[in-house]
């Protein structure tokens, strides 16, 4: 069975077998339309969550990779109206799903009749997720997802669900890689069909290790970044221990954002995040670059700010511009702390401006953007981390906390312990992403604040730019570069 809108019903009866045969014994049967195409905000919130997310677990919101698109009423609904007793949920951008991995959960969910659902830590893409009818019924009536029983609640203390009978075994190679195996964007569709374009007319048969083993042999770098840190500004009206200060740059002008947001847009997955030195929301124009992203065609978009200085107006603004995530940098839960992190007694008014976005959010009717409260772990906050993280969690139902940065040996190392692994290898953000400063100055990544590995202006320019960097990553020469030699953030995502 296919759900769908309507929209969508007449196209999918043109491609799907309605008579078993020989090569397709299990034929879909039912297109089922569930009627005019409608904003229903347990799916945008999760579709939200999870383009920020490319692993098939651990997003916003406690999401994983099989709560895409799940509305359970309707796929209760569904259940209901064949006699199921179980439902196998597959991801229709998953088209090159392992049948063989498809049988393996099912028959594990029969060896274990009295786990509700069963699911595998596999890539994206290649499984699926069972759903007994006791659980999809409680979820119908909750009306939210599955992924919600394998993320961390403070209420309730439990071992990791990779350890209980829920969880299928799969190759650990399929668990430990960081691809993605869905085609459900250009990029996607582009980097597994050149991965697999020797395997014309063997495709159908391959398993999910034969995919991955070709991808990873084919991959070469992306024709762009999938994600833009824009600078928009250098003002900030706190001064966090864990940030660079007296950095000085004109404000981004709105023609420079304009062109730097039209590049961008040119994928259909591209993710902009507005951050950098400064707290854009100071940052007169934030409100029409975040509209500007959106009719861009950019449907991932970040905001990060300290909610400090904002006026109350641009605040409320931001409830209804379009971005995905604002992410509230609030390191600690008491008043003290919090000025001895941030340099100013200002967490009084961080929870104000908190309650102005919250309350024009719900006079709107919604839920997005997610408010993403943020923890940065010091060494002068630590002792307070657990008790903020529970806090958020059970407030929000998300929260976040990140390790400081020195910027490459530019500011003191606050932070509680180095989490650097034992050996160097290349840095990550070198095939995903570039920084654009507010004066318009591309460079590597969000760690060169000084532009100290400036790599142009334009988007491509710049992307071209750093096959430089890339290639001698690979070859293990990061010492060749000022701002990768020192630095210690090259393990992040």
């Amino acid at each position: 069975m296919i759900l769908c809108w309507d929209d969508q019903a007449d196209a999918v009866a043109t491609v799907i077998s309605k008579k078993p045969t020989d090569s397709n014994p299990l034929a879909i049967s039912v297109v089922r339309s569930c009627g005019p195409r409608q904003f229903l905000m347990p799916i945008e919130t999760v579709a939200a969550a999870r383009r920020w997310s490319d692993g098939w677990r651990g997003g916003l919101l406690g999401t994983c990779e099989f709560d895409r698109g799940f509305y359970a009423p309707w796929v209760e609904e569904a259940r209901r109206a064949v006699g199921a007793d179980a439902v196998l949920l597959v991801d229709p951008a998953a088209g090159l799903v392992d049948p063989r991995l498809l049988d393996q959960l099912v028959k594990h969910a029969n060896a274990n009749p009295e786990v509700d659902f069963c699911f595998s830590p596999a890539a994206p893409g290649l499984n699926g997720v069972l759903v007994r009818a006791a659980l999809l019924e409680q979820l119908s009536i909750s009306k939210t997802h599955p992924g919600v029983l394998l993320t961390y609640r403070p209420e309730i203390p439990r071992r990791d669900p990779i350890a209980d009978p829920a969880c299928v075994s799969t190759p650990i190679p399929l668990n430990r890689t960081t691809r993605r195996f869905t085609l459900d964007s250009t990029r996607q569709i582009e980097l597994i069909s050149s991965a697999t374009a020797h395997l014309n007319g063997q495709l159908i048969s391959i398993d999910a290790m034969g995919l991955l083993a070709a991808v990873e042999k084919s991959a070469g770098v992306d024709p762009s970044p999938r994600e833009l840190i824009l600078e928009l500004n250098t003002e900030r009206a706190t001064r966090p221990i864990y940030m660079p200060h007296d950095i000085h740059r004109a404000e981004m002008k709105l023609d420079t954002a304009r062109a730097l947001l039209k590049d961008l847009a040119k994928r259909d997955d591209a993710r902009l995040v507005l951050a950098g030195v400064g707290d854009p929301m100071l940052h007169d124009g934030v409100i029409e670059i975040i509209r500007g992203a959106r009719d861009a065609g950019i449907s991932a978009i970040s905001v990060e700010t300290d909610f400090v200085g904002v006026p109350s107006e641009r605040v409320a603004a931001l409830a209804d511009a379009g971005a995905d995530i604002v992410s509230v940098h609030i390191p600690a839960a008491t008043s003290a702390t919090y000025a001895a992190v941030m340099g100013k007694d200002a967490l009084a008014e961080v929870i104000g401006n908190l309650r102005t976005f919250i309350d024009r959010r719900q006079a709107l009717g919604r839920e997005l953007p997610l408010l993403l409260p943020t923890f940065t772990k010091c060494r002068s906050n630590q002792g307070e981390m657990e008790a903020w993280y529970d806090h958020w969690l059970k407030t929000v139902g998300s929260a976040v906390i990140a390790g400081p940065s020195d910027f490459a040996g530019l500011i003191e190392d606050v932070s509680a312990a180095d989490m650097s692994p034992p050996r160097r290898r290349p840095c990550n953000s070198l095939w995903k992403r570039l920084t654009a400063l507010s004066d318009g100055t591309i460079v590597s990544c969000e760690q060169d604040v000084t532009a100290r590995q400036a790599l142009g202006s334009g988007l491509g320019q710049a992307w071209n730019a750093a096959e430089s960097l890339r290639r001698d990553h690979r070859a293990e020469r990061w010492c060749d570069h000022a701002a990768c030699a020192a630095c210690k953030h090259w393990h992040r995502p």
